[in-house]
């Protein structure tokens, strides 16, 4: 894995900043082929993002470590 999207939440409370309440999210995309990079790579842009439990047939597989994500672009 060579990159890696990362998104950020700074969170305020009552007008303070509030470092034990944010939060950062990063994760790493494949395809088939490749890897996708992020925007400053290949000017990729997320417009929609969409997570999903990892499934075992059509159950929810429950121990898995997995979170699928969906991004549309």
């Amino acid at each position: 894995i060579y990159n890696s999207i990362v998104s950020t939440w700074d969170v305020y409370k009552n007008n303070e900043y509030s470092k034990d309440l944010s939060r950062e999210l990063k994760f790493k995309l494949y395809t088939t082929n490749d890897i996708i990079c992020s925007s400053l790579y290949y000017n990729f842009t997320l417009s929609n993002i969409s997570f999903y439990g990892d499934m075992k047939g059509n159950e929810f597989h429950e121990n898995s470590p997995r979170l699928i994500v969906k991004i549309t672009k």
